[in-house]
């Protein structure tokens, strides 16, 4: 800072100059403080970019490790599931090895037996008595002839895809197979199967597996209320527009409030006490394959209803 009198070398006194003297000080703090000021200005605008930077790096950083986690989930799903499949497939393979032994062990005493029906109603034909009690010997024979095919289609899925099927005699057949283990549980089958419903395209075995598995869920249901009376199954089936449905209802239990939302999911089981049910995911599996639905909910009083709905076979198509 300058000041100067052209005219008056001595026009400033002392007190002039320690006046200017201290103004200059305040002056030059002024701009000290200012620079200082700006400085740490652009401090702070580099810090908070650095700050931005890096929280953008963390934050690309966790999505990253969120994506991974989920494929990780995602993985560890597919394996789970697939381990469930393989452990749902060696047990029907299992229990079809198991069911052709039994077969063959029943199939070649009764075609022994058989045989010799034949030998007596030739030779006794003439003894009505003889020969009507022959008659009912030689049906209840077919009829175990008949048992053991059904069981052995019931293992052997998808052998008859793709043909017109009546849901009714797939039902009636699988009602036959439990009709024992129904006996023995103290549960009453009721049937409402109208002759007159139009074919689904599908495979009985595959049908029949759904069925099976639905009647012993059932059957636990109730085993879990042994007090309880009234222990019935009932299925019913109808016509609803293009479809075939079919409820299966028992006075069971119920399924649990925790269980309801889930109960199709694939890691979703329950204990078997008969041991031939295939698993409601698998029954979910199956009905989807056959381009239907099937849902499960509750009765407002008592037990549960699974309502499967299937498409009505279309020759033209």
């Amino acid at each position: 800072m300058v000041t100067q009198s052209y005219s008056d070398a001595d026009h400033f006194d002392k007190t002039d100059v320690d006046v200017f003297a201290s103004v200059s000080d305040q002056v030059a703090m002024a701009i000290e403080r200012k620079t200082y000021e700006m400085r740490l200005k652009e401090a702070h605008d580099a810090l908070e970019m650095r700050i931005r930077r890096r929280t953008n790096a963390l934050m690309k950083i966790n999505r990253r490790l969120e994506s991974e986690i989920r494929k990780q989930e995602q993985t560890e799903n597919i394996l789970r599931e697939s381990e469930a499949r393989l452990i749902q497939s060696e047990r029907l393979a299992a229990t079809g090895q198991l069911a052709a032994s039994i077969a063959h062990e029943i199939n070649s005493p009764l075609q022994g037996v058989t045989s010799l029906l034949n030998v007596m109603r030739r030779e006794y034909g003439r003894d009505n008595q003889l020969a009507g009690d022959l008659e009912l010997v030689q049906g209840a024979f077919t009829s175990i002839s008949k048992t053991v095919k059904n069981l052995l289609d019931l293992n052997r899925p998808g052998k008859e895809k793709n043909r017109p099927v009546q849901i009714q005699e797939v039902i009636t057949q699988t009602a036959a197979l439990v009709k024992a283990y129904l006996k023995d549980n103290h549960v009453r089958l009721e049937l409402d199967l109208p002759a007159a419903l139009p074919p689904i395209m599908g495979s009985p075995q595959e049908l029949s597996q759904v069925f099976m598995n639905l009647i012993t869920n059932s059957v636990e249901s109730l085993n879990m209320d042994p007090t309880y009376s009234d222990r019935r199954i009932a299925i019913e089936a109808q016509t609803a527009g293009e479809q075939v449905e079919v409820r299966v209802t028992d006075t069971g239990i119920g399924i649990g409030a925790e269980d309801i939302s889930r109960v199709f999911d694939a890691f979703f089981t329950s204990k078997k006490t008969m041991g031939m049910g295939v698993g409601l995911s698998i029954c979910h599996r199956i009905i989807e394959g056959h381009n239907g639905t099937i849902e499960a909910r509750n009765l407002s009083d008592r037990g549960a209803v699974f309502t499967i709905r299937l498409p009505v076979n279309d020759p033209s198509t």
